[in-house]
């Protein structure tokens, strides 16, 4: 039920940011009768797939993602607490956090990757410890948090050079 719930939390949302922006275009005299079909068509077609979703137990929530921007050198890093749906009643667990792309074995290994619930289990925080002794290169990583056999939010870390003050 918590995940029909969020679902439609984020239904009700995207259709009142299209709304926000075809407000703007009628008022600029730039929104078309095909752009109001594309948002009459997205709309229905993101309710209808809650619908489905509300009969069909196969049906799961989205899997959040968590964007973490580290600059190279920093010790620690950790995030506001992202909005998930948490099953049951088992811990996180994390991939280690690989880098895309880059050197083979370029990772942020998983005891340096601290997950946890919110004590409601509808909100997950992400913590990257000691990072400074990895030595990370410079790029793109990423991994997964998942509970059993279903995944709960997708990590990306971005690390790069630390940008001087303007």
């Amino acid at each position: 039920m918590g995940a029909w719930i969020t679902y439609w939390q984020n239904v009700a949302q995207d259709a009142a940011e299209v709304m926000q922006r075809a407000s703007g275009e009628v008022a600029a005299r730039e929104y078309s009768a095909t752009r109001l079909l594309s948002d009459v068509l997205g709309t229905w077609a993101d309710g209808i797939e809650g619908l489905w979703s509300a009969f069909l137990a196969s049906s799961s929530a989205p899997v959040p993602t968590v964007l973490l921007r580290v600059a190279r050198g920093a010790t620690e890093v950790k995030t506001d607490a992202v909005p998930v749906v948490a099953p049951g009643s088992a811990d996180p667990e994390c991939t280690d956090l690989v880098l895309l792309g880059g050197a083979a074995g370029k990772k942020i290994p998983q005891a340096n990757v601290r997950v946890e619930l919110t004590a409601g289990r509808d909100a997950l925080n992400v913590r990257l410890t000691d990072l400074r002794r990895l030595q990370l290169a410079d790029g793109h990583y990423q991994g997964l948090v998942f509970i059993e056999q279903r995944a709960l939010a997708a990590i990306h870390v971005l690390v790069a050079p630390v940008k001087p003050a303007a």
